[in-house]
């Protein structure tokens, strides 16, 4: 039986032998080494099969040329992809018939006769069919001449275990990995591998990607405490301690909003110097898809991502986001595997101008081990960074595990340190016995697919299983040959989902859910001051829409709306109401209250203690602005009505000091803008507002505890990025001779929620805490603040009450679903942004005790300008840095976009006193100045006062509020704050114009050459660089504030802006 044995399995590697290298006979020119022809059918285009012309009739059995064809479709497939049933067309069966009857035997010899019982290990070494664990692969492959198909027969002997658990330097780990390809591949394979050892050691590819990584991506990504979901743990399980502490390594502050841009930039710049002029990929979840996208748009390299159909419809913001970025997305029928299929297929094709960059740590070596590599800057960094939180390494760490690329990424950095424990999280779907899962480790065996050997669902025939996971990404059938876990359910990845939402205000994306949902079962196990990592491997915006219609539909149902009956009289109560909207209606225009406050002249209303009949009927205009907020036309004076307790608003101070004066009195007034217009009733708690924020502006704790929420939880500093080919854009058609100026952006849009709203709405909810208000509302137009404001009230534990435009609503569906899942009501207003902040407002003034308005604009009565414009300043103080970092000096000048203007301030205010510095605003010009459909109040407003201040406004000859417009929801508002009313009027500042179609083309010119997807509003600032960059000289150093990313406005794109051939 041994020499029997011995004799099968030498004739089975002659056999194998034979079908890899062999030569055709018979007068036949040799195979090896001929170039690839196409097949005059698509379904007959060979994968790996080289090929002379006389081999173009389709035949329906099997040849040999490297590999084994069957309709067309070859090596590295699984019988499913290979769309043959290889229960009929085995290839044992095959070489048990007569070869001789076979209309192709001409062209091959016969071949030698094999037990049928090895049939399978044979395909699975030509085809990709899995093996199975209990089919004896040491029959078949324990010598061969090369270590593509050797692997590790005895792994009990552990000379070193750092290098053990590393692998053997050749992709096998133990009896997993190496190379199960044809000899097609493997020139390919090993020009890649020697490409790889190169880079990993070549400064100058490492000084590129790590500068990429830095600017681009924004690494470092935080290491963040998660307070509150330790606090929640220690609750549930009554511990006598303190518990283990959960800390979340937030990769979804990446670009691109995951863990899978730091493989795909990497892999572009290596297909860059390969000389490949064309990346193909494949993706499921769309956040491989969309991060090859952006890096092939950065490197100038085409890009076409596969995508399954199931997985398209599920993902479909992440496909318009790959459009958009200049992919091209095809589809077929399927899911991931079947996308990773037909991506190799596209790849084999052309090996020589087509790169296949794979996002997981799966294929043939070295495939495994580069994807592993650039994503181990996850745990190199958490290694630093636990270094100088607590001292020390984590105890466990946590990841989910579809084909393991975030897991290895976390994982490889510690696999040395047998102190710190490692776990992985599978999806088990609807439950493991019901077939509809994903775990391939807790229930596969051990086969090869797609070429190498690794766990994979498969059926007692050896077929794949179809896998099944609510979290996209992690359905695949396989793993990578370093992967070993534990598994979570569709239902607990869901609520594990909402409950980080709900306690920290970060939205997770539901691969990664499944590693939290495991803390339910590790943290009662662990010892009190554990330290646990969970990898936060992507954001779950792209989860939203799927959450809302199959997961937890209740948490999405439309609040009802109070509908008050409509009294036509006035009450003094610190305000006019009327309409019965809000018990008090301060700081709304005649517009917002619906009546025409010019025929209330005969009301009894006091103000300042004074009957309105003592004031004349002329001046009724400037009555409803401090009570009502209408706004006041520069030509009725104010003087005449308002002379008050407060210092005169009219005049302009004397200039001392320039820098001093350019940045206000201290009293919220700039020149004759600013005050408080407002009520008595409002008085008392803006100067308790003022108070307090004066306080912590100097105070310690709160200034500690700021920074570190700043640096951990939104991920600031964020990148000042040189936009090298959006540089060489206006270079060329500006035809200069010079170098022309460099363009840099300022990354706002990596921040936590997407915008530099959140900078502001966690300082103002802190303060909220300190005045004891348990309740917060907010009014929002894009979505941003609104999502800002919810995540930082669920953050400090706050109830949060958004108001937002029936028309914003339906523009930013996506913002309105993740403020609701984190936990905020939202109460739709009918109209836009500026009703939706007078409905804000109104909501405040009744509840003033238990309330904080927290506003994101740089508008509103004192303190809130400053307060604003403050918190945002953080934006231009890490200009200044990073610019001195960068070129050793300042920017020549500075452009935002300018809505109310906390972007703008927020970037500007730093460098005020630095009059080479120039400031450039742009407004929203919508469809043209004359159109009346714009927001541009700064190109044709007046002077007036709204909600609470004065400015410039968007107003009629009779002073109501006209409605603005703009395709950057964010820009609807129809007025400027004070401070840049000032900067206008000084001419400290530029202040310009771009249309909603300059703005389209300017958010695709971005997205196209630099791979970054800007928010229309920011679209706008780069829009006017086509006017700017031709007036300035070389070298100038042009710095604009990406102040939002896109993904918000990409239905918007479709609908308005983007060409339907993208679509």
């Amino acid at each position: 039986m041994k020499s029997r044995s011995r004799n099968f399995a030498t004739l089975s590697l002659m056999i194998i032998t034979v079908l890899l290298r062999t030569k055709i006979v018979a007068g036949q020119e040799a195979l090896l080494g001929k170039k690839v022809l196409p097949l005059c059918h698509r379904e007959c285009m060979p994968i790996c099969m080289k090929v002379t012309e006389a081999t173009q009739e389709i035949c329906e059995g099997a040849c040999q040329a490297g590999c084994v064809q069957l309709q067309g479709r070859g090596t590295g497939l699984s019988a499913t992809d290979q769309g043959v049933d290889m229960l009929i067309v085995q290839l044992g069966n095959l070489l048990n018939t007569d070869v001789a009857s076979m209309h192709y035997d001409k062209y091959y010899p016969p071949l030698p006769r094999v037990p049928a019982r090895n049939h399978r290990m044979i395909n699975s070494v030509v085809f990709g069919v899995p093996i199975k664990s209990h089919h004896r692969v040491s029959d078949v492959l324990s010598r061969t001449s090369g270590p593509s198909f050797g692997y590790v027969t005895s792994v009990s002997v552990r000379t070193n275990a750092r290098p053990f658990l590393r692998g053997d330097g050749n992709g096998r780990f133990g009896r997993f990995g190496g190379k199960f390809v044809p000899e097609t591949l493997m020139s390919r394979l090993r020009d890649l591998e020697e490409e790889l050892d190169f880079v990993l050691s070549d400064h100058e590819f490492q000084a590129e990607l790590t500068t990429a990584l830095r600017d681009y991506v924004g690494r470092e990504t935080p290491l963040y405490f998660a307070g509150r979901l330790t606090e929640h743990y220690r609750n549930k399980y009554r511990t006598t301690g303190d518990g283990p502490e959960i800390y979340l390594k937030r990769e979804d502050l990446g670009h691109s909003g995951s863990h899978k841009m730091n493989n795909a930039l990497a892999q572009a710049m290596i297909a860059r110097r390969l000389g490949c002029s064309r990346v193909v990929a494949a993706t499921g979840a769309g956040q491989h898809g969309v991060a090859t996208a952006a890096a092939c748009a950065k490197l100038c390299l085409e890009c076409t991502v596969f995508m399954g159909s199931t997985d398209i419809e599920k993902q479909s913001s992440n496909v318009l986001s790959m459009k958009l970025l200049g992919a091209q997305v095809s589809s077929l029928e399927g899911t991931f595997q079947d996308a990773s299929s037909e991506a190799i297929r596209n790849w084999v094709e052309n090996l020589k101008t087509i790169y296949y960059l794979s996002g997981t740590v799966v294929g043939p070596h070295p495939s495994p081990v580069m994807v592993r590599e650039f994503q181990s800057v996850i745990g190199k960094e958490t290694r630093k960074q636990a270094k100088r939180l607590w001292g020390g390494k984590p105890d466990v760490l946590v990841a989910c595990v579809g084909s393991g690329s975030n897991a290895l990424g976390l994982f490889h950095e510690f696999v040395g340190d047998e102190d710190v424990r490692l776990v992985g999280v599978e999806a088990a779907g609807l439950g493991l016995d019901s077939g509809k899962h994903s775990a391939t480790l807790a229930v596969g065996d051990v086969g090869v697919y797609h070429g190498s050997m690794s766990y994979l669902l498969q059926d007692d025939q050896g077929q794949i299983l179809r896998p099944h996971s609510i979290g996209v990404g992690l359905e695949y059938p396989g793993v990578g040959p370093e992967i070993s876990f534990y598994t979570a359910t569709d239902k607990e990845a869901i609520q594990a989902c909402m409950l980080l939402s709900r306690l920290e205000g970060i939205i997770p994306a539901l691969e990664a859910s499944h590693a939290l949902a495991f803390l339910d079962k590790l943290v009662p196990i662990l010892h009190d001051g554990a330290k646990v990592i969970v990898n936060c491997s992507g954001r779950g915006e792209k989860d939203i829409e799927l959450l809302s219609k199959e997961a937890c539909p209740l948490l999405f149902l439309e609040s009802p709306r109070s509908t008050q009956q409509i009294c036509e009289g006035a009450c003094q109560a610190g305000c006019v109401q009327l309409q019965g909207r809000g018990p008090r209606g301060t700081g709304l225009s005649a517009t917002d209250q619906g009546v025409d406050m010019r025929n209330m002249s005969s009301t009894k209303i006091q103000i300042r203690g004074q009957p309105l009949s003592k004031v004349l009927t002329r001046n009724h205009r400037m009555i409803n602005s401090v009570v009502c907020g209408v706004p006041i036309k520069r030509h009725h004076r104010v003087s005449n009505v308002l002379r008050t307790s407060d210092p005169p608003l009219g005049s302009v101070p004397t200039r001392t000091d320039e820098s001093q004066f350019l940045r206000g009195d201290g009293n919220g007034r700039f020149g004759r803008f600013g005050g408080k217009f407002v009520p008595e009733t409002l008085m008392s708690p803006l100067r308790d507002l003022e108070d307090e924020f004066n306080f912590v502006l100097n105070d310690h704790e709160f200034q500690e505890e700021l920074t570190t929420a700043l640096r951990d939880y939104v991920g600031r500093e964020t990148p000042l990025y040189f936009a090298g080919r959006l540089t060489e854009h206006y270079k060329n058609i500006s035809q200069t001779t010079g170098g022309g100026p460099e363009i840099y952006l300022k990354r706002e849009d990596l921040s936590h929620c997407g915008s530099h709203k959140i900078n502001n709405a966690l300082g103002q909810a802190m303060i909220a805490r300190r005045l004891g208000c348990k309740r917060v509302v907010a009014a929002t137009g894009a979505g941003q603040h609104g999502v800002a404001t919810a995540a930082a009230c669920a953050k400090l534990s706050m109830e949060c009450t958004v108001f937002m435009g029936t028309t914003d609503i339906e523009k930013q569906s996506s913002n309105v679903l993740s403020m609701k899942l984190l936990g905020a009501q939202v109460k739709s207003v009918e109209g836009t942004f500026k009703d939706a902040s007078s409905e804000a407002i109104r909501n405040w003034v009744g509840n003033l005790e238990t309330t904080y308005y927290l506003s994101g604009t740089v508008v509103g009565p004192h303190p809130s300008p400053l307060m604003v414009r403050e918190f945002q300043s953080v934006i231009g103080k890490e200009t200044r840095r990073q610019a001195k970092q960068l070129w050793g000096g300042k920017p020549d000048v500075l452009v935002a976009c300018v809505g109310s203007g906390s972007n703008a301030l927020g970037l500007f205010h730093e460098f005020l006193g630095d009059e080479d510095v120039r400031l450039v605003g742009v407004e929203a010009a919508g469809l043209g100045l004359d159109s009346g459909k714009h927001s541009a109040t700064l190109a044709v407003g007046d002077v007036g006062v709204y909600h609470g201040s004065m400015s410039y406004l968007l107003q009629d000859d009779q002073g109501q509020i006209l409605k603005p417009h703009s395709i950057g929801v964010g820009l609807e508002y129809p007025g400027v704050g004070p401070e840049i009313s000032f900067l206008k009027e000084t001419g400290r500042a530029e202040f310009y114009t771009a249309t909603d179609q300059e703005a389209v083309q300017a958010c695709m010119l971005l997205s196209r050459l630099e791979g970054i997807i800007p928010a229309l509003e920011a679209s706008h600032a780069l829009a006017f660089l086509d006017k700017l960059v031709p007036t300035l000289r070389d070298g100038a150093k042009v710095v604009v504030n990406c102040s939002g990313r896109g993904d918000k406005d990409l239905d918007t794109l479709i609908q308005r802006g983007m060409p339907s051939s993208l679509c």
